[in-house]
């Protein structure tokens, strides 16, 4: 059943991880409530679903959540709050907090007021200067799921990413407004690094935090000696390297490099690295500022089940009166299906295993309850970034070892990266290749279905395979088709690109190359520089130097009339692939850049 298996997933992260039903649930539910949702007895909302993973330490980002139409709009609510957070508009976040209970939804109430006081703290500190009443409000949020700020003891508790920023954001307005004693902070500052680093987050986590930490009581001039301040600005630069982020990166090297004598190897290294970064935040038209309050929060990929089930529905052309007999009335599936009407728990989740709609979608792309598997998956994605194929390869048979490969979901999934990284080894030819990438995608998609609008990570990967191999078989004209029409399909959902980003901007990204295939240089720049610009807004450096590259490319293409611009993106894309250790992409452009300016002072 749907809900017993998203339990089952709780269930097996909670044990994985040595955590009681108390501790998990300490704040906003009852041990009682987390062993009712872990056997399926009771219904989980997706709030408290996403803020309990994120207690796990698990990114929610890994995670595809189906919601009700309230949720849907609770969600895009707080996803305007964010936004209004990151672009310092302040009016457009007072007038959001002010419609919040409209907002609301029938779920976890602890957990929506508590992001409704923290993000009143900030408005009251950041529009206001008000930090004693922003402390109060933070103070307020705080007790709600954790207890009194000084009397917190992090060694029994676990917490998300949004509740350590909390505390952090309440040290540094008490800091400001000259209401804490600096070494009552510096206990606290100390227990949350020591929290960070020990703790089971993941690297995705791990980078919104601790960069943001070490920042923050740095700039408070406390009584940190250099050493160790060099030691914290070295373990962050770690911890993003690793995850491929660079959320606070550039703050982060500033501070570094004020600590380095200028004279040393990492005083010159991390002075280019910085430059560039600067250079990457201002080519896209970011203005990159240290910014306590804001954390990078990504909204989960996210399915409204009322408009999914109408897809659904028709993918498998099935009627209204055939999916909803025995269930509920047609008249009353069809208001569900047009959004006018929100089915029970019960007959929500009997419509959907009438539509084979898998749990799957409660998650990420994999059937699996294993922390260890999305740790391998991580590990993998950073491998094939680098284009280590072996190593993404031997990922995949540690994979399929952990994995039931009944499931048409882990069989779409392995297949299609085990082939991906064959093929790049040269073990499969371009026609072997191309056969296993439409047999992987029919296992799961009607290929000749022109109305489905959603499409999972793997298929978007798989669809954006399908047309680098047209275009290798010089069939430039019918991938651009075929992409596009995948695009237009899912532009007839509600729910826009930025909720869908993973699979989305892989599609973009091999559309841009296409274009450039036809030698329609501009459309290529265009169509990658949109990519670009949103893969800095979700402060995803993957994908950054192969975007660069190309762009640069494009440019050159173009005319010597860019000359200035493209060879300032090819040092970009050096500086960004060192530093993230890239080192295919790194190799190759100052090799091919060295033709341009032969006595570059690389470092």
């Amino acid at each position: 059943m749907q809900q017993l298996r998203t339990g089952e997933l709780l269930r097996r992260f909670r044990i994985e991880k040595e955590v009681s039903e108390e501790k998990l649930g300490y704040g906003v539910c009852s041990g009682t409530a987390i062993s009712n949702y872990e056997i399926g007895s009771r219904e989980m909302d997706t709030v408290l679903l996403e803020f309990l993973l994120e207690r796990m330490g698990v990114s929610p980002e890994n995670f595809a959540f189906m919601l009700s139409e309230e949720e849907y709009s609770y969600y895009m609510w707080k996803a305007a709050v964010y936004e209004a957070v990151e672009e310092t508009e302040w009016e457009a976040l007072e007038e959001l907090l002010l419609k919040r209970d409209t907002s609301f939804f029938v779920g976890n109430e602890k957990i929506q007021i508590q992001f409704y006081m923290y993000m009143k703290a900030i408005l009251e500190a950041e529009k206001y200067s008000n930090y004693v009443v922003a402390t109060e409000h933070l103070s307020h949020a705080i007790k709600i799921t954790i207890g009194d700020i000084y009397h917190i003891s992090l060694d029994n508790k676990i917490l998300s990413v949004g509740e350590l920023h909390m505390i952090i954001l309440y040290l540094h307005y008490s800091l400001c407004a000259g209401i804490i004693e600096y070494y009552i902070a510096k206990q606290l500052f100390c227990e949350i690094e020591k929290y960070i680093l020990s703790s089971y987050m993941d690297i995705k986590e791990k980078s919104k935090i601790y960069p943001k930490l070490i920042c923050i009581w740095i700039n408070h001039q406390g009584d940190i000696s250099e050493v160790e301040k060099i030691h914290m600005c070295e373990k962050a630069i770690r911890i993003l390297k690793e995850g491929l982020q660079f959320n606070d990166i550039i703050e982060v090297l500033k501070i570094y490099l004020s600590l380095l004598d200028e004279n040393s190897h990492k005083f010159i290294f991390y002075k280019k690295q910085y430059e560039a970064l600067e250079g990457i935040f201002a080519y896209a038209e970011i203005e990159e500022q240290f910014r306590p309050e804001y954390v990078i929060r990504k909204i989960p990929k996210i399915y409204v089940i009322t408009e999914y089930l109408k897809y659904k529905r028709k993918e498998l052309k099935m009627t209204q009166n055939k999916v909803s007999e025995g269930i509920c009335e047609p008249e009353t599936y069809s208001r569900i299906e047009r959004g006018k009407r929100t089915p029970s728990p019960t007959k929500r989740k009997a419509l959907m295993e009438r539509l084979n709609i898998g749990w799957h979608y409660f998650r990420g792309e994999l059937d699996t309850d294993s922390l260890e598997v999305y740790k391998l998956k991580s590990k993998h994605r950073v491998a094939k970034i680098k284009e280590n194929w072996q190593e993404s390869y031997e990922i995949l048979e540690e994979l399929e070892k952990l994995l039931d490969m009944d499931s048409v979901n882990n069989l779409q999934y392995v297949s299609y990266q085990k082939s991906d990284a064959l093929y790049h080894l040269g073990r499969l030819s371009e026609d072997e290749y191309y056969e296993i990438l439409l047999k992987m995608l029919k296992l799961t998609v009607d290929v000749g279905y022109k109305e489905l609008v959603y499409y999972s990570q793997t298929e978007l990967e798989i669809i954006g395979d399908i047309a680098k191999n047209l275009r290798k078989k010089d069939k430039v004209g019918e991938a651009i088709e075929f992409l596009e029409s995948i695009l237009k399909q899912m532009k007839k959902s509600k729910i826009e690109f930025v909720y869908r980003w993973d699979g989305v901007e892989y599609i973009q990204r091999i559309l841009g190359g296409l274009y450039f295939e036809k030698k329609e240089y501009m459309q290529s720049y265009e169509t990658e520089s949109q990519v670009y610009r949103m893969a800095i807004h979700e402060r995803d450096s993957g994908n950054l130097p192969t975007l660069l590259d190309d762009m640069a490319d494009d440019l050159e293409h173009i005319g010597e009339q860019y000359r200035d611009e493209y060879t300032k993106l090819y040092r970009l894309t050096y500086y960004v692939s060192d530093l993230y250790e890239i080192n295919h992409i790194r190799d190759f452009t100052k090799k091919y850049y060295e033709k341009f300016e032969e006595e570059y002072n690389w470092y």
